[in-house]
């Protein structure tokens, strides 16, 4: 080892030489110092996904609540059997209105199975679903 106050090395006369693994220790440094400045200028904040609007299927949320209603006014609605109500036909009579025709059979007052047609007009909003008229 050199002396601080030698002014070369007395072996090969360099000028204040470095000692031994100094050169590694720069050369580490200076790798991780790029590895850290090229992360942070490469890294791009993606912004965050905006939530997809849940898509609403209204035919079906008119449908159930025809039956829905349609239970409400029964005189026994646990005789209510629905006919083919997959294959209901639904028309869109404007942007939020719907009008569901339905089949199905029910007791009536008298407590015989009589099969029903009624057609079904609901306003569809969102989560909020009114009955326009039942015919």
């Amino acid at each position: 080892m050199v002396a601080d106050t030698a002014p070369t090395c007395p072996r090969c006369g360099v000028k204040h030489p470095v000692p031994p693994g100094w050169g590694v220790f720069k050369i580490l440094f200076a790798a991780f110092f790029v590895f850290v400045v090229f992360k942070t200028a490469t890294h791009e904040s993606t912004p965050a996904k905006e939530a997809a609007p849940e898509q609403i299927d209204y035919p079906s949320q008119a449908r159930a609540s025809c039956k829905s209603f349609v239970k409400r006014m029964a005189n026994d609605p646990d005789s209510i059997d629905w006919v083919n109500a997959l294959g209901w036909p639904i028309s869109q009579a404007s942007a939020y209105t719907w009008a569901v025709t339905m089949e199905f059979r029910a007791k009536n007052g008298f407590g015989a199975l009589i099969l029903n047609r009624k057609t079904c007009t609901v306003i569809v909003d969102g989560d909020s679903v009114r009955l326009v008229s039942m015919q």
